[in-house]
């Protein structure tokens, strides 16, 4: 019998994009950890990066059902599925697809059924890590910027494709003049750029790794340009007029058959959490809080406007108008992060912090955790001295305390993490490519929010050796 985990990514969808990791630095945390185990495995799972839940939960269950068509995955063998953020909806529709359809099989490999029965046997444990279980403050405001989020995703779009040639090394050239961006989230996209220009001069090896490169950055720009339902489903409650099928909303009822439905199925939950005072301005960030709100829909419908009268209609063909819209904003942003590197941070954690948005706390809920331990140690934490606004700059930390069963406290267990959304998942600092691998990426993992919350090397690796010890546990 082998133990198996299987890393489900959260958001942005991808396991490597280009050469960069969604999950940075697990590899070798593994590696260092399953030292006296020959019985253990992992995989990364991609996915669509901003679909619906339930078209990622339906990749997902395919995935696992190929693994399983294919030997890799054996009859009596224990699978961990491990989800980041959005990955753990994945994780919690796929499980629930199943279980309503336990007579039926999922068709993998040639066309080959694997019963679902099987599927669902074989899944022993569940590990969210920063998922946000009842949505999140951060998508509700977000989802009102929907198309303009878009539009500027496929300006990026047509940027990476006038990136190549002549273009690119003027690029180059004009990014060699200017002083290196203080904002680590901007070297990561230089360095993006940079691996999939295709003007490698050093040989065909590295000009091929180019091309798949700009391959999967150019349909990964378009699959979110084309699909981004993934931001309804992180809403605290269902908008619009679509059809809700989020786990993020369902109601106490169905939460309960849900967890009933996961026979033998235990889950570990690692909440995280930025502390207020580690943040600085938030105050004078609660004017974006403001902007985001109804009371501002005149002023956010200025770009919506624009990009529909002039660039849609009157001017369809012109790709200088297309850039200028569509990329403005990017760079407008861009130059925002690098003056003030905290920028992204601080203005997310405002918006998930805000004290007048929708998410609650939900009371009237049973299998709502009453309490959390300290992953570094000590004393639980009643999950009532952790305020609404709590959050680690993407998910509030009290949608993160799911699931909790009284009948049996153990099954179900959370723990606390000082670290934003991102450090978890090992981009915490900055990491330089190793020097033998020949690449123009500079970086392998960067402090994508630079929180300054002092996450580090001992605390990544305290996370993900408790998370493995749980995963491939007797």
């Amino acid at each position: 019998m082998r133990k198996h985990a299987v890393l489900v990514p959260g958001f942005v969808g991808f396991d490597v994009l280009g050469q960069l990791k969604y999950y940075a630095g697990v590899t070798r945390c593994f590696r260092k950890w399953r030292e006296q185990r020959r019985d253990v495995c992992v995989h990364f799972f991609d996915n669509f990066p901003t679909a619906s839940v339930t078209l990622r939960a339906e990749r997902l269950q395919r995935f696992i059902a190929k693994k399983v068509a294919r030997g890799e995955i054996a009859v009596g063998d224990e699978l961990t599925l491990i989800g980041h953020s959005t990955g753990g909806l994945d994780i919690r529709c796929a499980l629930d697809a199943l279980s309503r359809s336990r007579t039926g099989s999922t068709i993998a490999d040639d066309r080959e059924p694997i019963a679902n029965e099987e599927l669902l046997a074989a899944v022993r444990r569940v590990v969210f890590i920063s998922v946000p279980q009842y949505g999140t403050n951060l998508a509700d405001y977000l989802v009102r910027f929907r198309p303009a989020v878009q539009g500027i995703i496929h300006g990026l779009g047509a940027g990476l494709r006038i990136n190549r040639s002549f273009a690119s090394k003027l690029r180059r050239a004009f990014a060699d003049r200017l002083p290196a961006p203080r904002a680590e989230v901007l070297l990561a996209i230089n360095d993006a750029l940079n691996e999939s220009d295709e003007t490698s001069s050093e040989g065909e090896t590295q000009l091929a790794d180019e091309r798949e490169a700009r391959a999967m950055l150019a349909l990964w720009l378009d699959h979110m340009a084309r699909d981004f339902d993934a931001i309804e489903d992180l809403t605290s409650r269902p908008n619009g007029d679509r059809a809700s099928k989020s786990p993020a909303h369902f109601s106490a009822a169905e939460r309960a058959r849900e967890v009933s439905a996961w026979q033998g199925v235990q889950t570990r939950s690692y909440a995280s959490r930025v502390r207020a005072h580690a943040v600085n301005g938030t105050a004078l960030l609660g004017q974006l809080a403001a902007f985001a709100k109804p009371a501002a829909l005149p002023a956010r419908l200025v770009y919506g406007v624009l990009h529909q009268s002039l660039v849609a209609r009157l001017v369809p063909g012109d790709m200088l108008a297309r850039l200028t819209l569509d990329l403005g904003p990017a760079l407008a942003a861009a130059l925002a992060v690098h003056a003030r590197p905290s920028l992204l941070f601080e203005a997310s954690y405002a918006l998930c912090a805000d004290s007048a948005g929708p998410l609650c706390r939900p009371l009237d809920d049973a299998s709502f955790a009453p309490h959390f331990q300290p992953l570094s140690g000590g004393a639980p934490i009643p999950s009532s001295e952790i305020a609404v606004s709590d959050n680690d700059g993407v998910v509030n930390t009290l949608s993160m305390l799911w699931p909790y069963d009284a009948r049996d406290p153990g099954r179900h267990r959370a723990f606390l993490v000082e670290g934003d959304h991102a450090d978890v998942i090992g981009h915490y600092r900055l990491q330089p490519d190793s020097p033998r691998a020949k690449s123009d990426r500079a970086y392998d993992a960067y402090d994508i929010f630079e929180s300054g919350v002092g996450f580090n090397d001992d605390d990544f690796e305290r996370l993900w050796k408790h998370i493995f010890e749980f995963a491939f546990s007797t």
